[in-house]
């Protein structure tokens, strides 16, 4: 398989958060039997026109047969998302997982038919905008790459749209019905705020053991040992030599360096004597049990200030609008053309968004002002987030036509009370949604016919 195909099988399951999905069932092999909820059906009134005559039938939900072609074709899309000690799963044990996964869409597919739950073929056409920017090629050059790895368009954009239906059916059977309560929101404020007050600190560390047999003599004796070693360092050697040297503790190999961690995890008489100096700063010899220590502080960070601030980015943009006739390839095409003449140095961003941009911004260069996240639909934001600072997207299709966006600039500000609550809120929904999920998935599964055929091979 080219690495192009791996990357475009990626993005397909990536696109619309299948990856979520596929974490939240832990890439585990299923057991074999079926759950109580699956029963024998009477499969006689299958069309044998369904699958090829060289292939056979794994499984079998709600009447529509899941083919030993689809298992491995599955099985090889999760081969390319693995690492490490996963991407040297059993092919038996990958096949199991794949086929369990394709169980569990099947029924889901089924509930949204039947509940007149699915994708439109605006949502299909940006679902394959999407792929197209994600893999840097033109939906020309994607269809062609598709074809060469051997899946028809057609098959391709009903993957596309099955993912979408799927997404769509559990925003609204489990995501839009995840909704933490107020009192909820605000003891998890307060969780946090208490473990942003805790402080990360980061130490290096000499110990000199004193033996518990060790008489007075010997302990001054090694008490002196630890001084001229805290006076070396003092003096300007370099504190991880000296620990190199001096040192009897299992880190000393390491220079000392303890990392950084949260302060109740170190020994209380390390957080009390580092509490009070600076950054570089070596106190000691302290006295415990084990013997003495002598400590550098490192860093110093509070425990979640990074909680308590949000990224800003300054964009601009071109938009042309889809009219009647028009359409989206057309426009990509333009805005292709008036990057090429930007990143040429023949025209400036600004002059060009005056000139074309159908949007309230032109007036302005295209300039849309500082924007917090989720101020722009996703299609948006997704690849505005993706850019640097001076960076210009290619052309990309949204519900309000197709972009150019350039982002000029990010900041960090600190998050007002209401962003506060939001964010609280998104945290909580997101620890709550797996396990809903997994629930959800579990009785969608339960109440399905399904039945097994031949083990896929």
């Amino acid at each position: 398989m080219s690495p192009l195909n791996k990357k475009l099988i990626v993005l397909l399951l990536c696109f619309v958060g299948i990856a979520t999905v596929l974490q939240a069932q832990g890439l585990k092999a299923p057991n074999k039997a079926p759950s109580s909820g699956m029963r024998a059906i009477d499969t006689t009134v299958l069309p044998v026109a369904s699958v090829r005559s060289s292939d056979f039938i794994a499984a079998i939900v709600n009447l529509e047969p899941i083919t030993n072609s689809e298992v491995n074709q599955r099985a090889r899309e999760l081969k390319t998302r693995m690492q490490g000690p996963e991407s040297n799963m059993p092919q038996s044990q990958l096949l199991r997982i794949a086929l369990d996964q394709l169980i569990d869409e099947k029924a889901q597919l089924d509930l949204a038919r039947m509940n007149g739950v699915q994708a439109s073929d605006e949502d299909v056409a940006q679902g394959i905008n999407n792929v197209s920017q994600q893999s840097g090629l033109d939906e020309d050059r994607l269809k062609s790459q598709i074809q060469r790895d051997g899946l028809s368009w057609e098959a391709f954009k009903t993957q596309i749209r099955n993912q979408i239906t799927l997404q769509k059916l559990r925003e609204r059977e489990v995501t839009n019905r995840i909704r933490p309560t107020d009192n909820e929101i605000q003891a998890f404020i307060r969780e946090n705020e208490k473990k942003s007050v805790q402080q990360n600190i980061r130490l290096a560390h000499i110990l000199v053991v004193v033996p518990e047999t060790a008489n007075e003599g010997q302990i001054n004796t090694l008490k002196t040992k630890a001084e001229n070693a805290i006076a070396r360092v003092r003096t300007g050697e370099e504190f991880a030599k000296v620990a190199q040297e001096v040192s009897e503790a299992t880190d000393a190999r390491q220079g000392g360096d303890l990392g950084l961690r949260s302060s109740d995890r170190y020994p209380e008489i390390f957080a009390n004597a580092v509490s009070q100096i600076k950054l570089g700063e070596v106190v000691g010899p302290l006295r415990s049990g084990a013997g003495w220590h002598i400590l550098k502080l490192i860093d110093r960070q509070s425990g979640n200030d990074q909680d308590k601030l949000t990224t800003q980015t300054r964009a601009r943009h071109i938009l042309l609008k889809i009219k009647s006739n028009t359409n989206a390839n057309t426009l990509r095409a333009q805005l292709s053309q008036i990057k090429q003449q930007i990143d040429r140095g023949a025209e400036n961003f600004a002059e060009m968004a005056k000139k074309y941009s159908e949007d309230g911004s032109a007036d302005k260069g295209g300039d849309l002002g500082w924007a917090t996240p989720g101020m722009f639909v996703p299609e948006f934001e997704e690849v505005m987030n993706r850019l640097a600072p001076g960076q210009i997207s290619e052309p990309l299709t949204s519900r309000f036509g197709v972009h150019l966006i350039q982002v000029m600039e990010r900041r960090q500000v600190p998050l007002s009370a209401r962003e506060i609550q939001e964010r609280a809120r998104a945290a909580l929904r997101e620890s709550k949604l797996e396990t809903a999920f997994e629930d959800w998935a579990r009785g969608v599964r339960g109440r399905a016919y399904v039945e097994y055929r031949e083990e896929p091979q």
